[in-house]
């Protein structure tokens, strides 16, 4: 059995018994529809992020959990900024900074709450502070980003402005 509780919003998402709800739908035309969804993030308004990675449509879907639809962002490519080509990973900071690993480009993009890019960072290489294929990404309690540095076999700690820590 794995359960996951998320208190401030009462969200229970229970494997194994009860099945509670599914949110969302299969598509690309855009919307609430997801078309290959790599992971989810929620922000302290309840609103949730799903990164999803379509080969010709990779984007992040703002929602919440009634299926409500807030928006979506992230334009398909790989050179210019804010654009998603193959997005590893999602988490949110604690001012609601939507931060998104991008495999193809191995940058960090971030993102304000309605998807506004604020920047993005990193370097692909093996050294301390580069990185090669990010995927995973969590925050701690002090905003300190966790990155699972797939390409490297390894996990990297950051400053939440892109320092290695």
């Amino acid at each position: 059995m794995t359960t996951t509780k998320k208190t401030k919003e009462q969200v229970y998402i229970r494997v194994g018994h009860h099945y509670v709800k599914t949110i969302g739908c299969h598509g690309v035309l855009g919307g609430r529809s997801f078309e290959c969804p790599v992971d989810t993030a929620f922000n302290s308004n309840g609103r949730i992020y799903v990164a999803g990675r379509a080969e010709t449509t990779p984007r992040v879907t703002i929602i919440d959990i009634e299926e409500n639809f807030h928006g979506e962002f992230g334009t398909p490519g790989a050179g210019g900024d804010g654009q998603l080509r193959w997005p590893g990973g999602i988490a949110i900071d604690s001012a609601d900074r939507v931060y998104i690993t991008e495999q193809h480009t191995q940058k960090v993009n971030v993102y304000d709450e309605s998807g506004a890019l604020i920047t993005r960072w990193g370097l692909y290489g093996s050294e301390r502070g580069e990185f090669k294929e990010p995927t995973g990404i969590a925050f701690d309690a002090d905003d300190n980003m966790y990155l699972a540095d797939a390409g490297n076999h390894r996990i990297q700690k950051f400053t939440a402005d892109g320092k290695h820590i």
